[in-house]
């Protein structure tokens, strides 16, 4: 590979954020790309008309601030060299359903003592349609082994039955145990990289204040990031080779 190439290389985390950054449809959740009085889903629609793409995405690219929290130098300079930077840059960019793919395993490998606990089969059944069968396998198989430091980040109430009841049916489980992994991957980027983490909170249509995410996941210390690094790495290939 020539000396340029790798330049090329290294700088391709740095032209991902800006590229999220100035055309934003495509990495958004469909709740975050309404413009009243369409839902988001017809925003997207439209945005795949070449002649609506450029001023849709200004429109939403105006509409969240994207450009209002400038990064800084140090900031880019750790997205090109530093894998645990690159990982919190995977959640600013990726597409939302990989982001959600994650969110499940880190929801499964933080609450995996929850899941060992469990005497009841239909608990255990209960908790595996919520994280997916290949999420449920961490915990179950790897995360007692290899993370259960990140057992600690579980702020939850000991009672809390995230995993086997919901208000309303299945679904609202699934979504309540997603929402619990995002808060995790949320707590992750605020503790590596904070400057992005407007843009995080933006595209994935999350709430920006702190204390719920606090309420139920811990603030990351720098053991549990690594942990976290090292678990993403080894369960989505995709993002291996962008860690780095």
């Amino acid at each position: 590979m020539t000396a340029a190439a790798t330049d090329i290389k290294a700088l391709g985390p740095a032209i991902r954020f800006a590229d999220a950054i100035l055309r934003p449809i495509g990495r958004m959740d469909v709740d975050a790309l309404a413009i009243a009085p369409l839902p988001g889903s017809d925003i997207r629609a439209l945005s795949s008309h070449p002649a609506f793409a450029a001023p849709i995405n200004r429109a939403i690219r105006q509409r969240l601030r994207l450009t209002d929290n400038p990064v800084s130098r140090a900031t880019v300079d750790r997205l090109l060299t530093q894998p645990k930077s690159r990982l919190a840059l995977l959640f600013a960019t990726e597409r939302a359903i990989e982001v959600d793919r994650a969110s499940l395993i880190l929801a499964a490998t933080v609450l995996h003592k929850r899941i060992a606990g469990m005497l009841l089969k239909s608990d255990r059944i209960a908790a595996q349609k919520a994280l997916g069968s290949d999420a449920f396998a961490v915990a179950v198989h790897e995360a007692p082994f290899m993370h259960a430091s990140l057992a600690e980040l579980d702020r939850l109430p000991a009672e809390s039955d995230i995993l086997t009841t919901a208000p309303d049916a299945a679904q609202g489980r699934i979504d309540a145990v997603n929402r619990f992994g995002l808060h995790v991957a949320l707590n992750y980027v605020e503790a590596v990289e904070p400057e992005i983490l407007p843009f995080v909170l933006a595209r994935l249509h999350a709430d920006a204040a702190p204390a719920g995410r606090r309420d139920a996941v811990a603030a990351l210390q720098p053991g549990h990031v690594d942990h976290i690094v090292k678990l993403m790495r080894r369960r989505l290939p995709s993002w291996s080779a962008i860690i780095g």
